[in-house]
């Protein structure tokens, strides 16, 4: 797990506890979890605004 970082220390330490925590470890927090999904599953992707996070 050392080696990589996103820049951001918070997404690091969500990626990290997601990583030794897998979902379903305690009831209150099953739904945190992280998933990757590869730029090529996407498909269709149209811009829908700008400003902000967007273009």
């Amino acid at each position: 797990m050392e080696g990589w970082t996103s820049e951001n220390p918070d997404i690091d330490k969500f990626i990290k506890d997601t990583i030794c925590k897998p979902a379903g470890w305690d009831k209150k927090y099953s739904h945190d979890f992280l998933e990757w999904v590869p730029y090529e599953r996407f498909a269709d992707i149209k811009e829908i605004g700008e400003g902000g996070f967007a273009k």
